[in-house]
């Protein structure tokens, strides 16, 4: 039986976060050595850890890394940041120590981690979608005042026209939809 962890709102405590850490590499043995080594690292950087989430999957994630136990089948370590993929855990490091503010995530591979509640609190996959929701909303607004104002120039710039060709007719209802448009968005 798979557990589903409900979404929370309050994001997962680094206190927390390096607490499951020690616990796991006291009890599993990575598949390679050097992941020990960055988890170690993490675990005395509090800084690094604020913007570290445990998601159930790194695909779809702008940035983040796989790290697995000699338990599990699959790759035992994978960094990617947007299409870039490598193995190399240093590479890895050293990017999460560069931008210390970038969101990353980290899909940790051992047996039953999906029955795991300990590490199942810490899943946080949804606060990527919140991000993703908030960015899509902010390019809508931007994409609805790009409009606007390119719609209101063109009219403008129609208007011009029908002066410059003395068309009495077109000046007369491009302005009504000019003053139309203003009204119904409220702009000025």
């Amino acid at each position: 039986m798979r557990m589903v962890r409900m979404l929370m709102d309050t994001p997962v405590t680094v206190s927390k976060k390096k607490s499951f850490l020690s616990y796991f590499l006291r009890s599993f043995t990575l598949k390679n050595i050097q992941c020990r080594w960055l988890i170690e690292s993490l675990l005395k950087n509090d800084y690094l850890l604020e913007n570290i989430h445990f998601v159930s999957t790194v695909d779809g994630f702008p940035k983040g890394c796989i790290i697995s136990t000699t338990c599990t089948t699959g790759i035992s370590f994978q960094f990617h940041k947007k299409h870039v993929v490598s193995n190399n855990i240093e590479q890895f490091f050293h990017e999460i120590r560069l931008h210390p503010t970038e969101l990353t995530y980290i899909e940790l591979n051992f047996k039953n981690s999906s029955t795991n509640q300990v590490y199942q609190s810490l899943i946080t996959d949804q606060y990527f979608i919140k991000e993703n929701d908030i960015w899509k909303k902010e390019l809508a607004a931007k994409t609805d005042e790009f409009l606007s104002t390119y719609k209101k120039e063109y009219l403008k710039k129609q208007i011009d026209d029908a002066l410059d060709n003395q068309d009495e007719e077109r000046f007369l209802f491009l302005t009504k939809q000019l003053q139309k448009y203003i009204n119904k968005k409220g702009l000025i």
